[in-house]
């Protein structure tokens, strides 16, 4: 006959065999559980609490990632055998979400190497990202992309990039009595015929007033 004692009994036994199991998990004392507290503490901005040994590793992090603006989500993906003896590999997945429906997805190795009843990692900025070195920190810059060429079904370039240059007189920056010798400078430039210029200049409406220098102003 089992009691009320006996099974409440069993139920906080089974309880407690649970929460040691879940901080079993989470402990330096397998491959598998150092890799999830480093990625953690990574992801934390705290790499000191371990299993990650070095000195001012929380200081290289904060200064690492702090052109970023913001932390990122860090997994253990797997672990693997290392080519060293007794050693493994954590395999960490960093994600930054850089807003904008953005995401910067990658992955960093961390080394584990057994040092007592711990497997533990030493702290380097590549386990931030693979292509760091020492001083080496992240940014976040936007920018314009360069326009994309159109090209036939041969390859060929039909609408591609090319440097522009842009050469003329901006007329309202230039007094009137000044017209025919920036005409003749501008003509002999461009290889023209200064009647050139004054066909276009009387073709042309007369600019508004502009305070505003122009680059392109030719003056003789």
């Amino acid at each position: 006959m089992i009691t009320r004692r006996t099974v409440l009994t069993a139920l906080a036994a089974g309880v407690t065999a649970t929460a040691a199991t879940g901080c079993r998990g989470d402990s330096a004392d397998s491959p598998e559980g150092a890799g999830r507290l480093i990625a953690r503490n990574l992801q934390a901005g705290t790499p000191s609490k371990g299993p990650v040994t070095g000195a001012a590793s929380d200081k290289a992090f904060a200064q690492i990632t702090k052109g970023l603006g913001k932390r990122p989500s860090i997994s253990l993906v797997s672990i693997s055998r290392s080519a060293n003896q007794g050693a493994e590999i954590a395999h960490l997945r960093y994600t930054w979400d850089l807003g904008s429906d953005e995401k910067w997805e990658y992955e960093v190795e961390a080394p584990l190497v057994k040092a007592g009843e711990r497997w533990t990692t030493q702290w380097a900025p590549t386990l931030v990202h693979p292509d760091l070195a020492a001083d080496d920190e992240l940014r976040l810059s936007t920018g314009t992309g360069n326009r994309g060429e159109i090209l036939d079904r041969d390859g060929q370039a039909l609408v591609t990039g090319r440097p522009v240059a842009v050469i003329g007189i901006d007329k309202g920056t230039l007094d009137e009595a000044r017209f025919d010798s920036s005409a003749r400078a501008l003509a002999s430039a461009l290889g023209l015929a200064p009647e050139c210029i004054r066909q276009d200049r009387r073709r042309v409406r007369p600019p508004r007033p502009s305070s505003r220098p122009s680059p392109f102003a030719v003056t003789t």
